[in-house]
């Protein structure tokens, strides 16, 4: 099963991969969650409340990276251009579009020592080239030191399973500020 052929709801299941030996989780929305600690990743230590932002307008996806390159700059003391060019040069591989309205661009950047992200929602949705054709309303933007490279995997299972979550996602669409979308994103996440 790959995410086009599975229904919205059960999307991010089929791209929660754990990476705790070689399985993946295809559960649907209403399976059990893990409690085993090797699984568990606290996305608050790469995704920080004042690195969530409501409402980006911006035109296409190239203007959304580089509006996500200007705010990681700041954020993390990393030169935009850098940030941008290595965006741009992932997002050329293939879309970075994961489905139902959501993107992960990501990217190996020179200079990151630990890995961050930002969390974005677009005023209007963007066509972000997806596997399912809707388009991306949310981004998780993720930077990664050379060193880092391998914790992307698991960054990327860890927010599949959350919004898997029932509701997480409609709850993020609702927010009317950033703290809610924050709050909405990591609700019951360390369960």
């Amino acid at each position: 099963m790959n995410a086009q052929q599975c229904g919205p709801e059960n999307q991010f299941a089929a791209m929660a991969t754990v990476q705790s030996g070689a399985s993946m989780a295809l559960a649907g929305p209403g399976a059990p969650r893990t409690n085993d600690k090797r699984d568990v990743m606290d996305l608050s230590m790469i995704i920080r409340p004042e690195h969530t932002f409501i409402g980006v307008s911006v035109a296409t996806k190239w203007s959304g990276l580089q509006n996500i390159a200007e705010k990681a700059a700041s954020a993390f003391g990393i030169d935009e251009r850098k940030i941008l060019q290595a965006l741009e040069s992932r997002e050329s591989l293939g879309s970075t579009g994961i489905g139902n309205g959501v993107a992960v661009p990501h990217a190996v950047v020179e200079g990151m020592t630990h890995p961050h992200g930002l969390l974005v929602r677009f005023a209007r949705p963007l066509d972000f080239e997806a596997v399912d054709d809707v388009s991306t309303d949310i981004a998780f933007a993720l930077l990664f030191g050379e060193a880092n490279r391998g914790e992307y995997l698991n960054v990327l299972a860890a927010i599949a399973r959350q919004l898997q979550t029932p509701g997480v996602l409609a709850a993020m669409r609702k927010a009317r500020t950033a703290e809610e979308l924050y709050s909405d994103f990591l609700a019951d996440s360390r369960v």
